[in-house]
């Protein structure tokens, strides 16, 4: 394994340019004070008319250009003496000393690998801790003090840390680790690593609850790789939190988060505001002083009912307006909560008798101009205490938000599965659990819960327990397409491969547009050998996503279609989707293994195919298919001796492949070593079937007759 802390490294490479444009932008500036600068890559095909024959200057010349007519200057960003890889376009620059711009330029490489080395994490090859959080407090401090509230950020942690036995392979983890995480979400976050295994993510523009979405989707992707453990901590901003402290405030938040989500399961999330935010809880617990008060009005009484209210329309009164206590009349009993909201006891009460109060009491509000939402829960309640039924009205209240304002909702099973859905959504899975057992026991064949109950425990990895709830659904509606869907997911993490694919199939006859059964078809088709199937389906998921902003696991459509297509010799067609899935993940070793093969055979270019290949096994040294086929590239390229070093690396990694002993024995041939004979030997005892080991022995042991 090569050495992993990748500090020393002086060249500046193509991808440094695009992903430090913004560091890179304020050094120049620093420097060479300009209006603007524009980076164009040295293979970009697109570039404004009126710049084309000075870009096609510099990068022939490998010279600084100052084309005063146009006032810019056209800088060649390089790799030592070598080509350029950039050219960045600085313009409104003025007067400037010819001489003093050229002394200027041949300092300035020094100072971008500087920057580079400061802004890059050696292990990850992402954004280092330092300038993730420095372009963060730019994105704030470019948001006017007026418009924070209506510009929302999130910052996520992502913990992710490997059970392994010494450093290096705990630096390979999160090489892989990160790469993978980059290709998954970096279309939409910036990503970074603070270190230990603590992952940034940030992005703009995200409601609370579609961030939310997009971290648990991160989540469900991560575990279906088989990451050992992903903890997340999300903060998500408002106007108090910008001015407020700003990031610094947020970054607490989410470390507080990722401490919470610590303690949940190994795959677990975690809302910061759900911790430090609880009086704005959807599900909030009632102040005390009203639960005492509640406790003495209902302790004499059989039966009761509670409504929990909220009013819909501002309020400016320092207190809960009067005059609504008076509308709701001397019957009841109403104790405020804040401005907006208050509990309203009813004795003596059923759900009917109640309904009816709540509907005549929205009527007189209407009068007055109000209107409200109601939720109420009553007593007796299937096996409920009077100490539940507070919460209880308040989860009938978070379920009037489906029918819109001025709604009155009795609690039920729908109102349970409501609120698992938010603890579910808030990373607290024990809590949604419970809810959605709860909202079982009112409706035992209710399709929603059960297979909502049966995801978290999925995601708990109970999988013993989330399996029948998937099967019962299934006995209910056998064309249910999400019963099916998560019950090959939940198949395949138990290793039952063969029936977690049928179940897949099943599904596809239902919904043959989802991209994640497509994707997940293809790569078990590809698994199978079924590798015209794997085609069939990948191509439909990867029409699905064309033209649309790349989402989680997009690349990953592109890796599979390129294995396919060269498992059935079409290696024009393998090359096209592999370069795909690099450009999507410029880390994925897999693709960048085959690539090189694939290269090699089709006379792509013997440096390029080779460094493909090393490239693969540097970033992942774990996988004896990359070893052989660095090996293949060599031996091919005539450099039997390392070769075998390279089948050897194979070996140590797995001893039971007779197709690395395979081309062992073919590279020792090579190199007229004895050792042929029992490589080739050794590939038939594992493989009777290995006809060209047996071709190969019987060819050497006529050689030595």
């Amino acid at each position: 394994m090569s050495f992993s802390f990748n500090w020393r490294r002086k060249e500046l490479t193509c991808n440094d340019c695009q992903l430090l444009e913004p560091e890179f932008s304020r050094a120049l500036q620093a420097v060479i004070p300009c209006s603007r600068i524009t980076f164009f890559p040295a293979a970009a095909r697109k570039v404004p008319e009126k710049w084309h024959k000075s870009l096609e200057l510099v990068l022939a010349e490998k010279e600084l250009f100052f084309d005063q007519e146009k006032d810019a200057i056209f800088l060649p960003l390089s790799a030592g003496s070598g080509k350029p890889l950039t050219v960045a376009v600085l313009e409104q620059v003025g007067s400037v000393n010819a001489e003093e711009l050229a002394g200027l330029h041949r300092r300035l490489s020094t100072k971008l690998i500087r920057l580079k080395q400061w802004a890059i994490e050696p292990i990850t090859g992402l954004l280092s801790g330092h300038c993730f959080l420095a372009r963060i407090n730019d994105v704030i401090s470019w948001i006017p003090e007026t418009d924070k509230s209506s510009s929302p950020i999130t910052l996520a942690m992502v913990e992710m840390y490997p059970r392994v036995k010494d450093a290096g392979q705990a630096a390979l983890y999160l090489s892989k680790a990160g790469a993978y995480l980059d290709s998954l979400i970096g279309h939409i976050a910036m990503t970074c690593h603070f270190g230990c295994g603590v992952f940034g993510l940030f992005w703009d523009n995200s409601s609370h609850n579609n961030s939310l979405k997009i971290t648990d989707m991160l989540l469900r992707w991560l575990k279906r790789e088989d990451i050992s453990r992903v903890h997340i901590g999300l903060s998500f901003s408002d106007n108090s939190d910008l001015v407020n402290g700003g990031l610094e405030t947020m970054q607490e938040q989410a470390w507080e988060a990722l401490q919470t989500a610590r303690k949940r399961g190994p795959y677990s999330l975690c809302s910061a505001a759900s911790l430090v935010k609880s009086q704005d809880h959807p599900l909030r617990r009632l102040p005390r002083s009203v639960t005492l008060a509640l406790r003495r009005l209902w302790r004499k009484k059989d039966f009761f009912s509670l409504f929990t209210m909220r009013l819909e329309q501002p309020v400016n009164e320092e207190h809960f307006p009067a005059r609504i206590i008076t509308l709701a009349g001397p019957e009841v009993k109403l104790l405020t909560i804040d401005q907006q909201e208050a509990v309203i006891f009813i004795p003596d009460a059923d759900a009917e008798k109640a309904t009816e109060w709540g509907n005549n009491f929205k009527k007189r509000l209407k009068k007055a101009g109000l209107t409200c939402s109601l939720g109420l829960a009553c007593y007796p309640f299937n096996d409920y205490r009077k100490s539940d039924i507070p919460a209880n009205s308040r989860k009938a209240l978070l379920h009037t938000g489906f029918y819109g304002p001025d709604s009155l909702t009795l609690f039920d099973n729908v109102s349970l599965n409501i609120s698992g859905d938010v603890y579910y959504n808030e990373g607290n899975l024990a809590r949604a659990v419970r809810e959605y057992r709860k909202g079982l026991e009112l409706d035992p064949e209710n399709i929603n819960l059960l297979n909502s109950l049966g995801v978290t425990l999925a995601q708990m990895n109970q999988y013993r327990r989330a399996i029948p709830l998937f099967e019962q659904v299934l006995t209910i509606d056998s064309n249910d397409f999400m019963a099916l869907f998560n019950l090959g997911f939940a198949l395949l993490a138990r290793n039952e491969t063969e029936t977690a694919l049928a179940r897949f199939e099943e599904a596809l006859k239902i919904d043959s547009r989802n991209f994640g059964l497509l994707l997940q078809l293809g790569k078990l088709y590809c698994r199978a050998g079924r590798y015209e199937e794997a085609v069939n389906v990948l191509q439909k998921g990867r029409d699905l996503v064309a033209g649309e902003q790349r989402d989680i696991g997009h690349g990953a459509v592109y890796h599979y279609l390129g294995e396919a297509w060269a498992r059935l010799g079409q290696n024009r067609k393998a090359i096209k989707n592999l370069q795909q899935a690099v450009t999507h993940n410029p880390r994925d070793a897999g693709s960048l293994s085959l690539l090189g093969e694939l290269y090699n055979l089709e006379k792509e270019g013997d440096e390029i195919s080779l460094s493909l290949c090393r490239q693969a096994v540097r970033l992942d040294g774990s996988r004896w298919q990359y070893w052989l086929r660095f090996g293949k590239v060599q031996l091919n390229q005539g450099d039997a001796a390392q070769a075998c070093k390279s089948f050897e690396h194979g070996l140590r990694v797995n001893r039971k492949k007779s197709e690395i002993w395979y081309f062992l024995g073919l590279a020792c041939e090579k190199m007229a070593d004895k050792r042929a004979i029992k490589m080739y030997a050794k590939a038939i005892r594992l493989d009777n079937d290995n006809q060209e080991a047996l071709e190969a022995l019987a060819r050497l042991q006529v050689k030595q007759d």
